[in-house]
Parts: structure tokens; C-alpha cells; sequence
């Protein structure tokens, strides 16, 4: 390459980058332009082990790692990733954000590496990792799950929430409500959402139609109360923010 190449020519490709590419030489679509991957396959259910009840989510980023955070590790460890028209595949290891702070709540991300690697298909994709050049809060969607027992405690069948309707908090209203400058806060639209009901560890993406893939912004932390609201409904949703807890413009194991 000549000496006096555009620096962004120079810059080598980010491991993300790399492997959103590999990703994106899977997809196919059908014949009406739908995506054979339209159904968001990488959104995952992951489970301590034994208990329906209880699980958290997560995003499947690799064919061996899940994206999820931290706090989902407090009270015990996650056991088992579990995918929709897959299967269950256990949990090697559990790898938290370095600089992660329990009560700061501060830099909540972790990996979850796979026991063995998913077979992926062209309706099966791994979703792409956020960084400066390709994230999209503009057209960010919230994916959430809910709670195994809020559908159906018998078969443990589940469902995802989608929501398109999202309402990005900036500013000093942010920094009050999740007193962190990495962390995204959004208007939780789902009015009759409670509890976290299994949503900690959800992905905020962006999902680009033309090439069938979604782009992970965000994971969802935490959420905070509205301490006006005699109910005491959740009203913001905290999201750890991936282009800067996961310093993918820096390189790393994922980014």
C-alpha cells in the first residue's frame, strides 16, 4: 500500500469487523427479500441450570462466546445457553469485564465462552458488535425477554419483545438517572413490565435489512425507578454501551 494512503485505508480491520464480515457471507434471502435470519436467532436464553424461572439473556457475538453482563453472575452462575430452534449447549466459562464495579455498576459486561461452538447456518447468525463507524442509535431496537413463568411455567415456552419505539435519554438526565457516561438510557416502553423479568443482559440493536444483519449497540444492565411514581414502575432501562466498555476501537479478544 503506498506511503501516502488515507489513514483509514492504512487501519487494520478490527476483529469485529472481521467477523461481522464472515457472518455476512452466510446470508441468503428468500425470494420476497425477507431474511432467512429475519427472526433475531442470536438473542438467547441463558439459564443457571434446573430452574425455568430464572435466567437472564444474552447475544450470541462468535460461535463460541455470548454477550452478556456481569451482574447476571451475582447470585449464581449461569449454566446453559439456550437457543431458539437449536438447542441448549453448556457454558464453559464465565469471563467479566475486568474493570467491572458490583456497586458502581459500572463497565457490566461479560463473555460467556461455550462449551462447544454453534453451528451456524444462514438462518442462524451470530449479530455484529457495535463500533465508532457502525454504531446506530438512530434506528436502535430494543429486544427483551421475558420471564419463562410470566408465559407458560409447564413447557417453559418464552417470548421476546421487540420494540422499535425507543426513546434515547441524553444528556444531564442520563447522567442523574445511571450516573455513568458509558451507559445508555432509554424509556422503557412496556408499561406493564414490572420487574427485569429475565431482560438483564438484552441486546439495543440495529438491524440493517439490506445485508439481514443486526448490529449490538448495548446490553441491558439495569433499570431505574421512577421515585415519583406511586407504583414504582421502571421508567429507564440502563444499556452498557459497546463501543465504550468493550474498547472495540482498541482491539480486544472480541473487538
Amino acid at each position: 500500500m503506498a506511503e501516502d494512503a488515507p489513514e483509514t485505508e492504512r487501519r487494520p480491520q478490527r476483529i469485529s469487523e472481521r467477523e461481522c464480515d464472515r457472518f455476512k457471507g452466510l446470508v441468503k434471502k428468500r425470494r420476497n427479500g425477507i431474511c432467512e435470519n429475519a427472526r433475531h436467532p442470536h438473542t438467547v436464553f441463558v439459564s443457571y441450570g434446573g430452574n425455568k424461572t430464572d435466567f437472564c439473556t444474552g447475544v450470541l457475538v462468535h460461535e463460541s462466546y455470548v454477550l452478556s453482563t456481569c451482574s447476571t453472575t451475582r447470585s449464581s452462575i449461569p449454566r446453559i445457553v439456550q437457543i431458539e430452534g437449536y438447542g441448549e449447549i453448556d457454558i464453559e466459562e464465565v469471563i467479566c469485564h475486568p474493570q467491572y464495579d458490583q456497586i458502581e455498576k459500572t463497565n457490566d459486561l461479560a463473555v460467556f465462552k461455550l462449551k462447544e461452538p454453534v453451528k451456524l447456518a444462514s438462518n442462524f447468525l451470530p449479530a455484529c458488535m457495535a463500533n465508532s463507524q457502525t454504531e446506530n442509535l438512530y434506528d436502535a431496537l430494543v429486544q427483551t425477554a421475558y420471564m419463562w413463568y410470566k408465559v407458560n411455567e409447564t413447557t417453559g415456552q418464552a417470548k421476546f419483545y421487540e420494540s422499535d419505539e425507543n426513546q434515547l435519554i441524553g444528556g444531564k438526565r442520563c447522567e442523574v438517572l445511571a450516573d455513568d457516561p458509558d451507559v445508555l438510557c432509554l424509556n422503557n416502553t412496556d408499561p406493564l413490565r414490572t420487574e427485569t423479568y429475565g431482560s438483564i443482559g438484552s441486546p439495543l440493536q440495529s438491524l440493517n435489512r439490506r445485508t439481514c444483519m443486526s448490529t449490538i449497540v448495548g446490553v441491558m444492565a439495569y433499570f431505574v425507578k421512577d421515585p415519583n411514581d406511586p407504583d414504582g414502575k421502571p421508567v429507564v432501562d440502563g444499556y452498557a454501551r459497546i463501543v465504550r466498555h468493550l474498547g472495540l476501537d482498541r482491539g480486544g479478544d472480541l473487538g
